[in-house]
């Protein structure tokens, strides 16, 4: 009776090699699933619009200026008709930085004001930067919730600009 030792190859394909070529002939399915699907209109599509830079006192060139999100619609328009109409949306904006002596902090206060047309609806603070090595990029970002409660916070450690840890 021949033994087959452990270090020993046994003839034959592996079943390994079967599992890979599955899963490749798979993902070939799907991604020619996902292809040939032809792209329908999507009523939540979100739209950003950037607004001109505002000057900032003590920010480096690509913190400055707000940002607004909002919902439209990515219907296709004819020429010379507007590409989305909003029924509201929201605007990120920019608050005052409050500079502290060391060892506290800089304060980054970013407000989420709600318009319509050109009405503000809601304006209350949304997030909380603290930039703690005073480089003008926020450090911690507190995420706040309408009632002022913090939802959320994430955190930069080693100041190389990405989330170390988020809680």
């Amino acid at each position: 009776m021949a033994m087959i030792k452990s270090h020993q190859r046994c003839p034959g394909p592996r079943p390994f090699v079967a599992g890979i070529l599955i899963s490749i002939i798979g993902s070939a399915c799907v991604t020619t699933e996902k292809t040939t699907k032809s792209p329908e209109a999507d009523s939540s599509a979100i739209e950003v619009h950037a607004e001109p830079p505002r000057n900032i006192p003590d920010a480096p060139e690509d913190s400055r200026g707000s940002v607004a999100v909002s919902q439209g619609s990515s219907q296709p328009a004819p020429g010379g008709e507007a590409l989305a109409k909003f029924e509201g949306y929201y605007i990120l904006e920019k608050g005052e930085t409050t500079a502290f002596k060391h060892p506290l902090p800089n304060y980054i206060p970013f407000f989420q004001v709600t318009m319509l047309e050109d009405k503000v609806l809601d304006r209350y603070l949304r997030y909380r930067g603290w930039d703690f090595n005073k480089d003008g990029f926020i450090d911690m970002l507190e995420e706040l919730g309408p009632s002022g409660k913090t939802q959320s916070r994430k955190f930069d450690f080693n100041f190389d600009g990405k989330i170390d840890r988020q809680k």
